[in-house]
């Protein structure tokens, strides 16, 4: 930002200063001309009058880019902001995480409530029946009436009560991004491990499991996908060089073209003007009453 802002500065200086006697006087002078002038666009404060076509096209499309940058860093500062009072306002609330009854997961909430701070920790795991009519129940009452605010289970038990409820309920990301499945235990040495790696990794190619996952797990929701979102929904993203690499470039683009084009017509005024005195050189030449 601060390099096109002094960039986009000094190519409305060099198109001006010929013509423009606000861009003219002494060298620190003009330097802090094209200095403001640039920070003011910020602000859209800029009350120097530009005379050529060019400098007025440079600096349309800065303020294009200008236009765009303040509205992003002001709705990703609201975001911040906003996620932040959410998080204080949730977190005065006791919320309960639903597990199914395993032995497994029962370690881990076992494990959970004893190790949280009850203090400071205001959400805790309580264990929820392994049905759909169980999940349903519990996650229409919520934490406030004695269900849960979310449930965690394997991910294909998931992804069939999701389906069954698209409307109602969402899932919001995996442990593992690359379990997508149970798995299939052999003994070790067994001669099936290969027959069953190859015989997946076909249907894989064919595309038969991604058809198979959509007939089991979307066929209830026609053809809406189930809802998935992979990224927490109380981050927000920042704002990095690669979102606005592309409004850097067409600025970048339109003032170095303005400035070609600037060079290009000052070169032909050159020409033309040298043209003109070498023929008046040679005419005074051949006729010496001839005045340049």
């Amino acid at each position: 930002m601060a390099v096109f802002l002094v960039w986009t500065g000094l190519v409305v200086w060099v198109i001006e200063r010929p013509t423009n006697a606000q861009f003219q006087g002494s060298i620190p002078q003009q330097i802090a001309t094209a200095l403001w002038f640039s920070l003011s666009t910020l602000f859209y404060a800029h009350r120097e009058r530009l005379t050529s076509n060019l400098s007025r096209f440079v600096v349309v499309i800065w303020l294009f880019v200008v236009l765009i940058m303040n509205a992003s860093y002001t709705a990703t500062l609201t975001s911040m902001l906003t996620v932040q009072q959410i998080n204080k306002l949730s977190s005065k609330e006791t919320r309960y995480i639903g597990l199914e009854p395993g032995p497994l997961i029962q370690g881990v909430a076992s494990m959970y409530n004893a190790s949280s701070d009850h203090r400071h920790n205001t959400t805790h795991a309580i264990l929820v029946n392994h049905t759909m009519r169980a999940f349903e129940d519990a996650l229409l009452r919520g934490s406030k009436h004695g269900g849960v605010s979310a449930i965690v289970d394997m991910l294909p038990f998931v992804k069939l009560f999701v389906a069954k409820h698209p409307k109602e309920f969402s899932m919001a990301g995996t442990v593992l991004p690359n379990a997508n499945g149970f798995g299939f235990p052999f003994r070790k040495g067994s001669r099936l491990v290969g027959d069953m790696s190859a015989a997946i990794a076909k249907l894989r190619e064919e595309g038969k499991l991604q058809l198979m996952q959509d007939a089991w797990f979307n066929s209830r929701q026609g053809d809406h996908d189930v809802p998935v979102e992979d990224e927490d929904d109380d981050s927000v993203k920042p704002l990095t060089l690669e979102r606005f690499d592309g409004l850097f470039l067409i600025s970048g683009s339109s003032s170095v073209l303005a400035l070609f084009l600037f060079c290009m017509l000052k070169l032909r005024v050159v020409r033309s003007v040298f043209k003109k005195v070498v023929q008046c050189g040679s005419r005074r030449a051949r006729d010496p009453a001839v005045l340049v």
